[in-house]
């Protein structure tokens, strides 16, 4: 008999399109965005600041974990992104369900709190949870919801 395993503390690594693509094109530079680096790094940005590389969230399966991280969506699992391909993954590691937390909006949103634009800090939450609604819903009894709350 295989063990069903719950995996209560799960990361998802965000698209880089989560906000850009759920905000007016006059907002785009001014929410959680990716650009490739002169390092050929995917990086999210706020505000002109750097949050973190993309890989950092996403390790499973890179070789030098801890002293190096894929350094751009091409290299990072594609379940670490996508549902489908996370659900894949889970069935090879006899997983049955997952609560996939958030990594760059923070598990409190408090990289918007940043923002000093209280309507726009609540499209990009409202806009992350339209996303994870996205994501469980592929297998909502295996990827288990969370919300983030504006405040």
């Amino acid at each position: 008999m295989t063990a069903l395993i719950i995996e209560a503390d799960s990361h998802i690594t965000e698209p880089a399109d989560v906000w850009t693509s759920r905000v007016a094109s006059k907002d785009v530079e001014r929410v959680p965005h990716v650009f490739r680096d002169k390092d050929g790094r995917d990086v999210w940005v706020l505000n002109d600041v750097k949050i973190d590389m993309v890989g950092v969230s996403a390790p499973a399966g890179w070789e030098d974990f801890l002293a190096s991280y894929p350094p751009g969506f091409d290299e990072v699992h594609p379940g670490a992104y996508s549902s489908a391909e996370r659900i894949k993954y889970m069935d090879q590691a006899d997983t049955w369900a997952q609560v996939p937390y958030p990594n760059i909006a923070g598990f409190g949103a408090q990289w918007f709190l940043s923002m000093n634009d209280g309507k726009l800090q609540l499209e990009c939450v409202l806009a992350y949870n339209d996303f994870r609604h996205e994501l469980v819903s592929v297998a909502p009894r295996r990827l288990i919801p969370n919300v983030s709350l504006p405040f």
